[in-house]
């Protein structure tokens, strides 16, 4: 490999959210575990932006900044060369994160009160922006069969026919389940979202997090009809690992409705201009497409590894296909154990943190969701002790 994916650099004492979490979990943590938790990297910044930035934190200062036009670039050659689309300067909006951009979409697609449909599981924070902007959660449950999840299209029409539902958050790729929707899948979802007069707010901050022969489809690309009923929002911080940047840029083909996400957004008195960022994620989109290339093929060797280790020795948890994003689900139900005892075995006997599935909708109780973007190392030593601790715990309790 061209880029180093065997070490990761020492995030205990950064500030690390996942790091600060494992501690308050359990503060006798060994020195040298790691959290499969929070959806960022622990591996050096791709040299190329990290050449970047740091002549460009030598030589500039840091006041107001806005996007430049060679900026604006970089994101339109990106979204045509790695995903097929041609996306124009003035549809750009940029953010300071996808989370703000699906907050100022809500407000700009719906009134309080309207019902907004999520598929669930889906990723927690939708949740809490659709309930604190006074909206209604609709809960559209996907169906699980044969290691993965689809779209109940049947129940998700009959949300889409009431009225008072106004809004789709589309997580694409889906976090946490993995799924790369197929073209098909969204054109048929695309359909009952017309046909119902239903916006969309596609959440693809994950779409360059592609495994093997996958292809993520741009909702833009399903059917042209729809670039007047859609906000989609875009970031590198996934791809490339600057969600502390903090930008994101949102792509909105509809002038009627980019004049009110903008009227929102101002609003808010949200502006952002970090220089920083800026110049990060033009160097990420200009220079280090191999860099993503090896990353995803790491990732998938890793689900690979996972996959053929529990099914040889602990075979009670259950794994689903991966297609994209680096976030591993899984099903521990058969274990037979309740959630406080599962946290219990995880999190102090076999030091294996997790995400608790729960807190992706009451569909996720007794799974858990596993960041595999690491060396194989810590992963393998993570379900050794995993499997150390289950088969102890077994010989305890029978």
């Amino acid at each position: 490999m061209k880029y180093n994916f065997k070490d990761i650099k020492n995030r205990r004492n950064s500030g690390s959210v996942k790091y600060m979490q494992m501690k308050e979990s359990n503060p006798n943590v060994g020195e040298n575990i790691v959290p499969f938790t929070v959806a960022d990297l622990d591996f050096e910044t791709a040299p190329e932006i990290r050449s970047a930035l740091k002549d460009f934190v030598e030589n500039n200062p840091f006041g107001y900044t806005i996007a430049t036009d060679s900026y604006y670039d970089s994101f339109i050659s990106w979204m045509d060369r790695r995903h097929s689309f041609k996306v124009l300067k003035e549809w750009i909006i940029p953010t300071d994160g996808v989370l703000t951009a699906i907050d100022i979409g809500i407000k700009t697609l719906t009134e309080k009160e309207d019902g907004v449909i999520v598929f669930t599981p889906i990723y927690p924070h939708f949740y809490r922006l659709i309930e604190s902007n006074h909206r209604k959660i609709v809960r559209s449950k996907l169906k699980v069969e044969n290691n993965s999840y689809s779209i109940d299209y049947l129940g998700f029409e009959e949300k889409c026919s009431q009225k008072e539902n106004k809004l789709l958050i589309l997580c694409s790729p889906h976090n946490p389940v993995g799924r790369v929707w197929s073209k098909k899948e969204l054109k048929k979802l695309t359909s009952i979202t017309k046909k119902h007069g239903v916006k969309i707010i596609s959440d693809e901050i994950h779409f360059d997090i592609i495994m093997d022969k996958n292809e993520h489809t741009v909702l833009f690309n399903v059917d042209e009809d729809i670039k007047d009923d859609v906000i989609l929002c875009t970031a590198p911080s996934k791809s490339f690992n600057l969600a502390s940047l903090k930008l994101a840029n949102t792509i909105i083909p509809s002038e009627e409705i980019r004049t009110k996400f903008q009227e929102k957004a101002e609003e808010g008195q949200i502006f952002p201009n970090n220089a920083i960022g800026y110049k990060a994620c033009e160097i990420s989109y200009n220079k280090s497409e191999d860099w993503i290339d090896e990353l995803n093929l790491l990732v998938y060797s890793n689900h690979n590894f996972i996959k053929e280790y529990l099914e040889k020795n602990i075979p009670e948890i259950k794994t689903f296909d991966l297609e994209g994003t680096y976030l591993q689900w899984l099903d521990f139900s058969g274990l037979g154990l309740s959630e406080e005892a599962l946290n219990e075995l995880l999190n102090k006997k076999a030091q294996v943190f997790l995400n608790d599935g729960i807190m992706f909708g009451k569909e996720g109780k007794l799974f858990k969701r596993m960041n595999i973007a690491y060396p194989r190392k810590y992963i393998e030593e993570a379900l050794k002790r995993l499997e150390a601790a289950i088969r102890e715990r077994e010989k305890n309790f029978g």
